[in-house]
C-alpha cells in the first residue's frame, strides 16, 4: 500500500470513528430525551390525579359543611318556632300528607297535595277554605303561605318544612278561637 492510500484510509477510519461516536451520542441523547419526556408525562399524570383527588375531597367537605349548616338552621328554626308559639297563644297543627291525598287541618280548612319535587323542595296542591279553592302552585318549602281570614282578624300561616318524593310535612299556625 502506498503512503497516500494509507493516509486516505486513515482519514476514512477517523471519519468513520467520528460518525460512529456521533451516532452513539445521538442515540444516547435521543434515549435521554425520551426518558425525560416519559418522566415529565408520568409526573404530570400524578399531579393531575392528586389535583382531582383534592377537588373530590374539597367537594365532599363542602357538601358535608352545607349539610351540617342545614341541620343547625333547621334546629334553630324549630326552636324559634317553639318559642314564638309558646308566647303567641296560637294553635299549632302538624301534618304529613301523601301525594294525591288531603287532610283537614281545621274544621273549615283542608290541604290537598297533588305533586311534589323533593329535589327543588317544592309542591303543588290547593287549600279549600270555607268552600273556596285556593291553588298552591310551585309552593316552596320553609316559605310560609299566609292565609287571611274572610272577616278580618289574625292570619294563619301554612309552612311546609320538608317536601319528600311522596309527601309533604309541615304545620299550620292559626289564632286560637
Amino acid at each position: 500500500m502506498s503512503e497516500k492510500t494509507k493516509k486516505v484510509l486513515g482519514r476514512i477510519g477517523v471519519a468513520a470513528g467520528l460518525a460512529i461516536l456521533l451516532a452513539g451520542a445521538w442515540y444516547v441523547g435521543r434515549n435521554q430525551d425520551l426518558l425525560v419526556d416519559n418522566t415529565i408525562i408520568a409526573a404530570k399524570t400524578k399531579v393531575d390525579q392528586t389535583v382531582d383527588q383534592a377537588k373530590d375531597t374539597k367537594d365532599q367537605a363542602v357538601a358535608h359543611v352545607a349539610k351540617a349548616e342545614y341541620k343547625v338552621e333547621d334546629k334553630l328554626a324549630a326552636k324559634l318556632n317553639e318559642r314564638v308559639l309558646s308566647r303567641s297563644g296560637q294553635t299549632h297543627v302538624d301534618f304529613l300528607i301523601a301525594t294525591q291525598r288531603s287532610k283537614t287541618l281545621l274544621p273549615a280548612l283542608t290541604l290537598t297535595v297533588q305533586a311534589t319535587d323533593a329535589e327543588l323542595q317544592r309542591f303543588d296542591g290547593f287549600l279549600v277554605i270555607d268552600g273556596l279553592k285556593v291553588p298552591l302552585e310551585n309552593q316552596e318549602a320553609k316559605v310560609p303561605f299566609v292565609i287571611y281570614p274572610k272577616g278580618g282578624g289574625e292570619p294563619m300561616h301554612l309552612v311546609v318544612d320538608e317536601v319528600r318524593n311522596d309527601s309533604v310535612k309541615g304545620y299550620l299556625l292559626a289564632p286560637k278561637s
